[in-house]
């Protein structure tokens, strides 16, 4: 009976003892519980927020490099725009140039002898050159003094092919001078007193098709029977 007392009382000891030890340990979870699970969610947060921080961060440079990319995608695409424009822009003006003539008549420069019929005259007309077009072909016209038109005959010329020879590059007008004779055979009809033909010449470029034949200025002379 003795031993079985003193068992329950060591039970009864063990028991006191360990409801004690778990009232402690109770008291201090609950003293510093709440500062273990506020540091382990500061240091679980942390490391979340360093994981978020850096994903961002690449997202960032991510972004970054494409706007790079983008950006110089669109530096070289205006520079190749403006290199088309710049090309169209030459092209036209190559265009233009083409179809402007290579020579200007001076106004009011263009002379022409007066004669009879069957005789020749003498033409002298000035112009300014500004690029060249090779060698020209010109054909001399008049009108009678009935208002027909007709072609002057056996038109003189300085070079062995039928052209004319071409002036030099310059902005200090050139002289041109040829002769042409009044057809005998054609109907011509003299001015009569008073009265006035009318003379000019036709230019053309062969070299440079693209240029539409140039007409002088017209100048008066007489025609004799």
């Amino acid at each position: 009976m003795k031993s079985i007392a003193g068992t329950g009382a060591f039970i009864r000891n063990m028991s006191a003892t360990l409801a004690a030890v778990g009232v402690l340990c109770t008291a201090a979870w609950v003293a510093i519980g709440p500062r273990v699970t506020e540091w382990a969610l500061a240091e679980l947060g942390m490391d979340s927020v360093a994981e978020t921080l850096k994903t961002l961060q690449e997202v960032q440079q991510r972004q970054q490099g494409t706007l790079a990319t983008i950006s110089q995608t669109q530096a070289q695409t205006a520079e190749t725009l403006n290199a088309v424009v710049d090309r169209i822009a030459a092209l036209e003006k190559s265009q233009r140039d083409d179809r402007v003539p290579p020579i200007r008549f001076l106004d009011d420069s263009m002379k022409i002898s007066s004669g009879r019929i069957g005789q020749f005259l003498r033409f002298e007309f000035q112009f300014v050159k500004s690029r060249d077009c090779g060698r020209p072909v010109s054909d001399a016209f008049f009108v009678d003094g009935d208002g027909i038109s007709h072609a002057f005959a056996d038109k003189s010329s300085t070079a062995e092919d039928g052209r004319s020879i071409s002036a030099q590059l310059s902005s200090v007008p050139a002289v041109g001078r040829f002769t042409a004779r009044i057809p005998a055979d054609q109907g011509v009809t003299p001015t009569g007193n008073g009265g006035f033909a009318r003379g000019y010449i036709l230019i053309s470029w062969p070299d440079c098709p693209n240029v539409a034949p140039l007409r002088s200025p017209t100048a008066p002379f007489q025609i004799f029977p």
